[in-house]
C-alpha cells in the first residue's frame, strides 16, 4: 500500500506541472522511504495520450506485478487516473492498482 502512495504522490506532481500532451512518453518513478530517501523500488510508465484518454504500459517491480497494460486512463484538467492490472497472479489474485494524481487546487 505504501508503494502506491508514493506513485500517487509522484503522479500528483506530474499532473500539477504538465499538460495532457506533456504526460505522453516514458516516465521512470522511484519509490523512496526514510530520512535518507532510500530507494525501495522503481516503476516505468509509457503513456500514450489521445484527447483526454490515457493508455500505454506499466512496468512495476521485478516479476510482480511486472509488465501490464494501462487501462481506464483519463485526463481531466489537472487530474490523471488509470488502472494497472498485473498479469501474474499472487495468493490474493491478480494485482490491481488504481492510480490517481491531482494538481494543486
Amino acid at each position: 500500500m505504501r508503494l502506491m502512495l508514493w506513485v500517487l504522490f509522484i503522479l500528483a506532481g506530474l499532473a500539477a506541472n504538465a499538460s495532457a500532451d506533456d504526460i505522453a512518453g516514458s516516465w521512470k518513478v522511484s519509490f523512496v522511504r526514510g530520512i535518507a530517501w532510500q530507494t525501495i523500488g522503481d516503476a516505468d510508465f509509457d503513456f500514450k495520450v489521445e484527447g483526454n484518454k490515457l493508455s500505454g504500459a506499466a512496468h512495476i517491480g521485478v516479476g510482480w506485478p511486472g509488465a501490464a497494460p494501462i487501462s481506464e486512463g483519463a485526463i481531466d484538467g489537472d487530474r490523471v487516473s488509470f488502472l494497472v492490472l498485473g498479469q501474474q497472479p499472487s495468493s490474493d489474485g491478480y494485482p490491481k492498482i488504481a492510480i490517481r494524481g491531482n494538481g494543486p487546487r
